[in-house]
């Protein structure tokens, strides 16, 4: 008879993706400079019990035990509840400064920025405008759904999408189950004397522009609106704007 006794427990495995939290959680702290002993990620489990020193010669049976007992159960599911970055979406109409404050905001939180439009232009080697007039508004938004798509597989990162890209439903139902959005307003006092002449806007490339952007603006409002904040940017600094955008990134909580 052995004299020996193990620290016994008894524990699942836990999913995939806590792994993976460990992985990014171990990146930031160590970013920090803490100095911590990190489990083994093949050892990382939950413990439901623990049972404490036990003689050898008893693991054996207790694990015999334990298998007839699970064995005649059904099985069980876990869902841990905690907190985890997800990706941040800024969207609205062209002109409200989501490229230039999503920069700003993800440079301030260490974080990844996306600009699915700059995106789209080096893959196609053409500007926006010249898709537009070359291929057709279809053919730039099949590229940019596949763009925002693949960008949304991404994590940690600050995505400043198109003006027309949320409207597309198959994005924004994927955004709104799986991201922070954030859409940034103004009025159309505003978006007029930021975009009025701005030839690089490819649907306001016409005259009569003050109406088409009205137009526009009121076919996307309503969709808009469907992001789970909102920011009304108009008399409001870029460092306010940004310090909005990053609150609500650091209240988000995630089921996982």
């Amino acid at each position: 008879m052995s004299n020996l006794l193990l620290r016994t427990f008894l524990s699942v495995p836990v999913p995939s993706e806590i792994v993976k939290l460990q992985k990014e959680l171990k990146t930031l702290v160590n970013n920090h400079g803490a100095k911590v002993n990190w489990v083994r990620n093949d050892n990382i489990h939950l413990t439901l019990k623990f049972i404490g020193d036990t003689p050898e010669d008893d693991v054996d049976q207790i694990g015999h035990t334990i298998k007839d007992i699970t064995g005649s159960t059904q099985s069980m599911q876990f869902k841990i509840s905690g907190t985890v970055k997800k990706n941040l979406i800024l969207l609205g109409m062209m002109g409200v400064g989501k490229s230039t404050l999503g920069k700003i905001a993800a440079k301030k939180q260490g974080l990844k920025f996306i600009d699915t439009d700059l995106n789209i232009e080096k893959k196609c080697s053409m500007k926006i405008t010249e898709i537009f007039k070359k291929k057709g508004e279809d053919f730039f938004r099949l590229q940019e759904e596949r763009e925002v798509l693949e960008s949304l597989k991404k994590s940690k990162c600050i995505i400043a999408l198109g003006g027309g890209a949320f409207m597309n439903k198959s994005i924004r139902n994927i955004i709104l189950k799986n991201s922070i959005s954030v859409w940034l307003d103004v009025n159309l006092k505003t978006l007029n004397k930021r975009i009025k002449w701005n030839k690089k806007r490819p649907l306001l490339y016409e005259k009569n522009t003050e109406e088409k952007i009205k137009t526009l603006y009121n076919e996307r409002r309503n969709i808009y609106k469907l992001a789970k904040h909102k920011i009304n940017c108009d008399g409001l600094s870029k460092e306010s704007i940004v310090e909005k955008i990053l609150i609500y990134y650091e209240k988000q909580k995630i089921n996982c």
